[in-house]
Parts: C-alpha cells; sequence; structure tokens
C-alpha cells in the first residue's frame, strides 16, 4: 500500500471515529461510566502522544536535521519542540484560560465553543504532522497517536456541548467541522510534502515534525496530567497504569519502527 493510500484511509477512520464518539454523547445521556471511560481513554492516549513525541518524532527530526545541515550542532530540533509545547501553553492557559474556563462550564456560555477551537488546533497540527510525513513507518505512529486521542477529545467535545445545553443542531454542526479538522490537516500537509522536494522538503518535514512533537508534549502532559489529581487515590493509580501502558506501547513499536 502506498503512502498516499495509507493517509487517505487514515483520514476517513479519523473522521469516523471521531463523529461517533462525539455525535454519541450528543445524542445520548451522560453518565458517569461514560465520563470514567473517557478519562481513562485519555488517559491512554497521552502515554501515546508521549511516547510517540519521544520515541519516534523527535529522534526522526534530529536525523532529518542532521542529514540536511551536516556540520550544524545546535540542537534545533529540541528548541522547535519546546516552541510547540510553549505555543500551546500560551492558546490554553494564558489566552483562552481553560483551567478557568473548566471550572464554570455549567455557567459560561462560551465554554464549549472556545474547547472546540482548542480542540480543532490540536487536531489541524497533528493531521499536518502526518500529512507532511514521507515514511511509512513514521506515519503509522502518527496515526496511532492521533486516532488514541482522536475519540477521547471528540467525546470530551460532546459531553462540554451536551452539558451547556448547545441546541441539538448546532452541536451537531461543530462535531462535524471538528471531525473534519485532522482530515484537513493530513490533506494540507500531503500537498507541502509534494511540492517541496530533496534538502527544502526535509528540512521542512524536519521542522513541523519537531513542532508537532512538542504539541504532542503537552497533549501528553499538561492537557491531561489534572485526571491524575483525583481525590480517589486508587483512581489515581489506574490512570497512571494506563498512561503508563500507552507509553509502552509506542516503546514497544520503536523496537520495529
Amino acid at each position: 500500500m502506498s503512502l498516499l493510500y495509507f493517509k487517505i484511509g487514515a483520514a476517513v477512520l479519523i473522521i469516523t471515529l471521531s463523529l461517533i464518539t462525539g455525535l454519541l454523547p450528543v445524542y445520548a445521556k451522560a453518565t458517569e461510566h461514560n465520563k470514567r471511560f473517557f478519562i481513562l481513554g485519555e488517559a491512554f492516549a497521552s502515554g501515546v502522544f508521549l511516547g510517540a513525541a519521544f520515541l519516534h518524532m523527535l529522534p526522526q527530526s534530529v536525523t532529518e536535521f542532521t542529514a540536511s545541515l551536516p556540520g550544524f550542532a545546535y540542537p534545533l530540533a529540541t528548541l522547535i519542540c519546546l516552541l510547540g509545547f510553549l505555543l500551546l501553553v500560551f492558546i490554553e492557559k494564558i489566552y483562552f484560560r481553560t483551567e478557568d474556563l473548566t471550572q464554570s462550564i455549567q455557567r459560561d456560555i462560551m465554554t464549549p465553543y472556545i474547547l472546540a477551537v482548542v480542540l480543532s488546533i490540536h487536531a489541524l497540527i497533528g493531521g499536518a504532522a502526518l500529512g507532511i510525513e514521507t515514511t511509512m513507518s513514521t506515519a503509522i505512529i502518527i496515526f496511532i497517536a492521533i486516532i488514541a486521542h482522536k475519540g477521547s477529545a471528540s467525546f470530551a467535545l460532546g459531553i462540554q456541548l451536551k452539558t451547556a445545553r448547545i441546541e441539538l443542531t448546532r452541536a451537531t454542526i461543530m462535531i462535524v467541522i471538528f471531525s473534519c479538522m485532522t482530515p484537513l490537516g493530513i490533506a494540507c500537509g500531503t500537498l507541502i510534502a509534494q511540492f517541496l522536494k530533496h534538502t527544502t522538503g526535509e528540512i521542512v518535514e524536519a521542522v513541523f515534525t519537531a513542532f508537532a512533537a512538542g504539541t504532542f508534549l503537552y497533549i501528553g502532559t499538561i492537557h491531561t496530567f489534572k485526571n491524575i489529581l483525583s481525590p480517589v487515590k486508587s483512581q489515581r493509580f489506574t490512570i497512571f497504569l494506563v498512561l503508563a501502558l500507552g507509553v509502552l506501547i509506542m516503546a514497544l513499536l520503536a523496537i520495529w519502527v
């Protein structure tokens, strides 16, 4: 199977999963069982994101910079990764102040709209990282990270829309738009990869891979670790084990791809 067909198939699977998991809580009742399932799913996805960032994407970016810029010893990939991390810290914790918005979700009607924008930024960047990738092995790793997180992110958005009592048609439209963001990112990244060739293309891919690794790092830490602060000690331990399982799976995949 060619890389292009893989990306097309990945886009179809991602949008299908996102629609199902996002619309489910919108049309169904939000129960405590569903919320717990979402928390564990998000923890697993975070482990996958952390493993993908540290064990696959960042090392690949370092290798690409070394090959494209021989003799350039500055840790450019690490710097770009850090900038990607800081950008999302600024967007979510300073500009949108989502930590305050989460606490006031019942009384702030703008919260689900802001959450949709923030999650869409994540989805677009992740999709572009997959689209610009030129090797099948790393594309598979990024796809696994995205698919692991996409379902929980869509479910979270659906829960917020349900809680805020957003009108059903509008909530459905928001879920559909959010579901299309990752495929849109894949399409944009693929087009960029097609137009950029040789050294320039390799450098652009290295930059974007490092930047995406920083955003994956953010999603796997600050964006999710709040759940580990659960008042129930046994629940905190379970969440951590599920998180570690996601990292372990990425570590095992690093042996073969």
